[in-house]
């Protein structure tokens, strides 16, 4: 068994369908000795138990588990289910709320894409990612503090809590307001995207989620915001790419929106490692008009290095210089990384570092050289 097996079982079983022949790898996989404990982990450190659960239980390969890991993969399925219903009904009280103050809110990520999965015991929500116009950012806060949330961290004026929720309060898709040289890589004014906006749970609500094809774009973002870190977010534009494909000249449309969105490289990153991930079909036509013939060698090469399951997630942020046009504009995008404003650092380093600017400047740059020379080195 190595480590590229297992990595291929835990991504085939990532997915809401799963094919004759990949169904016949995982119960060969499964007959080896598996270390179930170690792939279960996996899963759910990936954000992908729920899915995992379910097709290991109607595969019938479940059986075969010890029934420690079993029961441990059956909670965080029916965890997964209650949270998701309580979500819901926490969003429909929120929902009512912005109605009330006339004040429409955009839910990203997680909550966008109940629908996509059906099953609410399939993909863990974390943080209520709620998206908001600049102008109405504080507004929305004092609608959380007379809904009974508090923000006790100072370091994260965005993030809310009450209870098991966790809201966290975005101006933007791609959070230009923590990195602005973000500005180069997605435009900052999203009329089209909140005009196109359709609600979650009726017309007369004021809790929208984003246009499918808007959706899909954003997600693609995100997902490469981090690295592309948690198989979820693949599998998020994986079924979403899926829905998509149901609707007459889906092509057309996505690309038209990626090119609106100055976002064509961003998502053909995404739609080229779910083909390759989960053995998704996309027509080239897509590919090419994305621009998969203008990649170049470090394009390439990344993404087989994430394909193969070797690549850590600092190393992608060269990807977004690939999108960056200009040396000038480059270089500022990586200070910024590398060098973040004082806020930002200080939600890096913790409280026991001392917070002496060429240090902690000296501290940032050893830590992210020292990760690119390991995402380089390794093979």
């Amino acid at each position: 068994m190595t480590w590229q097996d297992l990595i291929k079982f835990i991504r085939l079983l990532s997915k809401t369908s799963i094919t004759d022949r990949e169904l016949d790898f995982a119960h060969r996989f499964s007959q080896e000795k598996v270390p179930w404990s170690n792939v279960c982990a996996i899963a759910e450190m990936e954000g992908v138990a729920g899915l995992f659960y379910i097709n290991l239980r109607n595969s019938g390969i479940l059986a075969a588990i010890p029934t420690s890991i079993r029961d441990s993969l059956e909670k965080i399925y029916n965890d997964t289910r209650r949270y998701t219903a309580d979500i819901l009904e926490e969003a429909n009280r929120l929902s009512a709320r912005f109605k009330e103050a006339g004040i429409k809110v955009v839910a990203l990520q997680g909550l966008s894409l109940l629908s996509v999965y059906g099953d609410p015991g399939l993909r863990l929500l974390g943080d209520i990612d709620l998206m908001v116009r600049p102008k109405q950012k504080e507004n929305i806060k004092r609608i959380l503090r007379e809904a009974g949330y508090h923000n006790s961290m100072a370091l994260y004026p965005n993030i809310f809590f009450k209870n098991s929720f966790c809201i966290d309060i975005h101006t933007h898709v791609l959070n230009l307001e923590r990195i602005k040289s973000r500005r180069q890589i997605f435009p900052s004014d999203l009329n089209a995207m909140w005009d196109m906006a359709v609600p979650l749970f009726d017309q007369a609500g004021h809790l929208f989620i984003l246009d499918p094809y808007d959706n899909i774009i954003a997600l693609a973002a995100h997902a490469l915001k981090h690295g592309y870190s948690r198989l979820i977010w693949l599998v998020d534009i994986y079924e979403s790419l899926l829905m998509l494909r149901n609707n007459t000249d889906w092509d057309n449309v996505i690309i038209e929106r990626a090119r609106l969105w100055r976002q064509e490289k961003i998502l053909l990153y995404s739609i080229i490692l779910v083909e390759n991930i989960f053995g998704m079909k996309v027509p080239f036509r897509v590919r090419k008009d994305l621009g998969v013939n203008k990649l170049n060698i470090i394009e390439r090469r990344l993404l087989l290095r994430k394909i193969r399951g070797t690549a850590g997630r600092e190393i992608f942020n060269l990807l977004w210089l690939c999108n960056i046009k200009g040396v000038a504009n480059k270089i500022d995008f990586l200070k910024e990384i590398v060098f973040p404003r004082n806020d930002i650092l200080a939600q890096i380093h913790d409280d026991s570092f001392p917070h002496i600017k060429g240090l902690t400047y000296a501290k940032r740059f050893g830590e992210v050289f020292k990760r690119v020379c390991k995402n380089f080195i390794r093979s």
